[in-house]
């Protein structure tokens, strides 16, 4: 089994992106909350007739220093004020009133999740999409000293570092570039060709994995030898994207408001084509492949039932599904066993979607750590989930 076979598919969630600096979806809620709140109590530190409070907006709104101190008050600015007037219209108000409006919404919220939260709140949609925008941008970008612009961190180095809280940054393999191992060894081997494409459907909205392909997948003395990387992976972001990752920035505040428009949750009304499209195709994928791989993705009910998971097409006589569960997750085992129906006369290890005539069977493998010693995605290729790593 691998990722290079035909008719095979990788699914990847949040997880994946954890070990460049991006949030998780479960705490991406308090992560916006308190960032809003710290903005706010920036804002609002001077009182002098309110002339620190619009300078500091439009500063934010027009510079890369003043969007580092308040990204999710720039972005919003940006679109209704000009760094030349002394004075904002009642709608930029109305905004930055519903700003704070929003910081109390997440601080007493029932939502597990930031994509339910969307949908539950559908007039703070706008804003909740600007501030997790945000919260990429501050992770992936930084300001330098005496520049003008923000410089993306290094995501295709050999090694990628996050920080954890109080603690000293920690340093990962970087888990593309194992991938972009495998599928190099399947194009040698001639299982991946333009026509039998390696598919990736995630529901990541950053363009990481695009971003890293497009500097390493050719970055070897044989790379002249390959063709461009599209033409071997085929990825499908199911819920949006934001922008691409440009080596440097410089109005963050537009960028992230038009980031934030590429932002589509599950369930939320007024989806575009584009996405709808999207979510069929993979969909399609998900129905007819002999083989689902996943990493960092939760098996929710409502992304799942958007995949089709639970209803393989006949197409699929028999499956595997292969998943990490990162600490041992009873929740996310539960997930993924709901989807199947033991019949007892079925072979140990596969299960029944419930048509005897129809039916696909599927084995289910996990791969999963503890609490104690958990496993990355990193760990999680090398075991060879994702097939045999060139040595």
């Amino acid at each position: 089994m691998s990722i290079t076979d035909k008719n095979s598919v990788l699914i990847l969630g949040a997880g994946v992106s954890l070990p460049f600096g991006l949030p998780l979806g479960g705490g991406m809620m308090d992560m916006i909350c308190k960032n809003l709140t710290d903005e706010i109590d920036f804002i609002n530190n001077d009182e002098n007739d309110g002339y620190w409070e619009r300078e500091r907006i439009k500063d934010a709104a027009a510079s890369c220093r003043g969007f580092e101190k308040t990204p999710i008050y720039g972005t919003v600015s940006s679109k209704y004020a000009s760094p030349n007037i002394n004075r904002f219209d009642s709608t930029l108000d109305n905004e930055h009133n519903k700003l704070g409006q929003l910081a109390n919404l997440l601080r007493n919220q029932t939502s597990e999740t930031i994509d339910d939260f969307i949908v539950e709140n559908p007039s703070f949609a706008e804003l909740t999409k600007i501030a997790i925008a945000s919260s990429f941008i501050s992770s992936l970008y930084e300001k330098k000293e005496n520049q003008i612009y923000m410089s993306l961190r290094s995501l295709d180095a050999r090694e990628v570092s996050r920080s954890l809280k109080n603690e000293n940054p920690i340093s990962e393999r970087n888990w593309i570039h194992l991938l972009i191992n495998i599928v190099r060894h399947g194009i040698r081997e001639g299982s991946v060709t333009s026509k039998n494409k390696v598919k990736i459907i995630t529901f990541n909205y950053d363009q990481i994995l695009e971003h890293v392909l497009e500097k390493q997948f050719s970055n070897t003395e044989k790379g002249k030898e390959y063709k461009h990387y599209t033409e071997y992976f085929k990825i499908i972001h199911v819920h949006g994207k934001c922008g691409e990752l440009k080596e440097r920035i410089f109005e963050p505040a537009q960028t992230c408001w038009k980031w934030g428009k590429g932002i589509h949750v599950v369930n939320e009304f007024n989806v575009p084509e584009n996405i709808k499209n999207a979510r069929k195709e993979a969909a399609s994928i998900i129905q007819d492949a002999s083989e689902i791989y996943a990493c960092g993705f939760s098996f929710s009910g409502p992304n799942c039932r958007l995949l089709k998971i639970g209803t393989p097409r006949a197409k699929a006589k028999e499956r595997t599904i292969s998943y990490c569960n990162y600490d041992g997750n009873i929740g996310l085992h539960k997930a993924v066993e709901k989807y199947k129906m033991e019949q007892e006369d079925l072979p140990s290890g596969l299960v029944s979607f419930g048509n005897p005539e129809k039916d696909t069977f599927t084995k289910i493998e996990e791969i999963s750590g503890t609490l104690e010693k958990p496993i990355g995605v990193v760990d999680w290729l090398r075991l060879g989930s994702l097939g045999e790593l060139p040595g």
